[in-house]
């Protein structure tokens, strides 16, 4: 794993690594050869002089760093190079525990990061394909018509929630802000899906095979007969987690959104607990049969 035990000697540890060491056994060698030294050599020891103690010691610890090992990650240009040099500064100036404990919070405090600020993206549909990549990275994706596709790239917890909805919340304004003829009811149904199917960018020339033509007018009737205009996806193939309290934030949400006939749905749906989803009422929020599980 790259790290050593706290309560370790580290220049014992990274010799019994050099040469081999396979078992407890080697302490058997390691007390024999002080018990020798201590008895017979001990008055010639006294005379060394300090810089060729130091000297052993530089040795024994340049051993214990692999500047390859960092170099490697530099080029990879992944966060642990920032970690392994906070470990390194730590553990020189400071010494081993406190390098540690440096390493570990620092890991903390970029978790928490993490789970704050996790990605909030807009999808849209790549022209001639059924891949959905994000509008900022692929500004020629197209979004589909009444429907907007955002992804959350993390667990949904009480730490982001807010953030999450924010996010809902400021498409939803922007949607809104676009006028009322992105509505479906602003228009003949049969135009509607006619202008819909002409346009190539929105299916690839297998479309036929998959029935999109067949499918798509039966979609925007259900939608029309629930008197629903616009549908938020949220791809949820990266939330891996969903806590109390973030539900109790969508729930919110999903009555407010309910107000400006959108509903809410997710694709992608996974959870490693479902039966909390159950007692939890998720499912009064968000209806099974908007849930589709990938």
């Amino acid at each position: 794993f790259n790290c050593l035990p706290g309560a370790a000697s580290p220049a014992r540890t990274n010799l019994n690594f050099t040469l081999g060491v396979k078992s407890p056994l080697h302490n058997v060698a390691y007390s024999l050869g002080v018990f020798f030294v201590g008895m017979f050599l001990l008055d010639y020891i006294v005379y060394s002089p300090e810089a060729v103690l130091g000297a052993i010691i530089t040795q024994a610890m340049m051993r214990m760093v692999n500047v390859g090992f960092f170099i490697k990650l530099v080029k990879m240009k992944s966060i642990d190079s920032l970690f392994w040099l906070i470990a390194f500064v730590g553990t020189v100036t400071t010494g081993i525990t406190y390098g540690i404990i440096f390493a570990l919070v620092s890991s903390v405090i970029y978790l928490i990061k993490f789970l704050y600020k996790p990605k909030f993206e807009v999808l849209g549909k790549l022209p001639g394909t059924l891949i959905f990549k994000s509008l900022d990275k692929f500004p020629q994706a197209v979004q589909l018509p009444y429907v907007r596709i955002v992804r959350f790239e993390g667990p949904l917890t009480f730490i982001n929630a807010q953030k999450f909805i924010r996010g809902l919340e400021d498409l939803v304004e922007a949607w809104l802000d676009d006028g009322d003829s992105d509505t479906p009811k602003s228009m003949d149904t049969d135009n509607m899906i006619n202008e819909y199917l002409s346009k190539n960018q929105y299916f690839p020339t297998i479309s036929s095979s998959l029935n999109f033509e067949d499918r798509i007018p039966s979609i925007l009737q259900d939608l029309n007969d629930n008197d629903v205009d616009r549908v938020i996806i949220i791809d949820a193939c990266m939330i891996n987690e969903i806590d109390f309290t973030a539900l109790q934030i969508l729930r919110r949400f999903n009555t407010q959104a309910n107000k400006f006939n959108i509903q809410i749905w997710f694709a992608s749906f996974s959870h490693p607990n479902s039966n909390f989803l159950l007692r939890s009422g998720f499912y009064d929020i968000i209806p099974l049969v908007h849930c589709f599980v990938d």
